[in-house]
Order: C-alpha cells, then structure tokens, then sequence
C-alpha cells in the first residue's frame, strides 16, 4: 500500500525550517544535524519538501492508527539528497491525512538507527 494521494500530499514549509532543519530546536535537533551533514539546507527547504515526497510515493506506507484527528501513516526507506544519491539508514517519514479529508500531510521524519 502507498500513502492514498501521494501525488497530494503536502509539507509544511514550518515543518522544515522551524522543525525538521532547526538544529536549536530542543527536540528536533539531532534529526536536523542528519539532513543538515546531508546537504539540506533551510535556505533551500524545498529540496527536502520534495524529497519526503518523493520518498512517500516511491516507499510502501503502513498505517499505523486512526484518532479523532485522522489516520496516520509511516513510509520507510532510503532518502534521496540533494546530490541524487540516497541515504544508507532508512528514514522514516510520518504522515497523517486529516479526518474529512484525502490529502496527506507531513508530521515528522527522522532517520531509523540499524
């Protein structure tokens, strides 16, 4: 199963410049340092945008729960950087698509530890 409208999903801008490439952010910092020693960059938080998506459409998506707020999904593999190669860890990127809605939305990304 892949993430259902992949081809729609969204990621918030804040999500990667307040959060996921925020290396001061108190808990999202070590998850920063991995995309930042990567070659993502905040000035360029696009290529990460696109990457968690491209990284959604391409890697099977498992649903992990249904809450009043939606139906979470997560998508495991490796992570295109912005030189074409990929990651060697896994990454995993969360997802949730809203209840009354169809399009996904990032919640979250890190990388999984061997």
């Amino acid at each position: 199963m892949h993430l259902p409208h992949a081809e729609e999903a969204r990621v918030p801008k804040a999500k990667i410049t307040e959060f996921l490439l925020d290396p001061e952010h108190e808990y999202a910092g070590p998850r920063a340092a991995f995309f930042i020693e990567r070659g993502f960059r905040v000035s360029e938080w696009e290529a990460l945008a696109d990457a968690l998506l491209e990284h959604a459409g391409h890697h099977p998506a498992t649903e992990t729960g249904r809450t009043q707020y939606g139906t979470k999904y997560q998508v495991v593999g490796p992570l295109q950087l912005p030189s074409g190669t990929y990651t060697t860890k896994d990454v995993l990127s969360a997802w949730i698509v809203p209840t009354g809605e169809e399009t996904a939305r990032l919640t979250s990304a890190y990388p999984l530890t061997p």
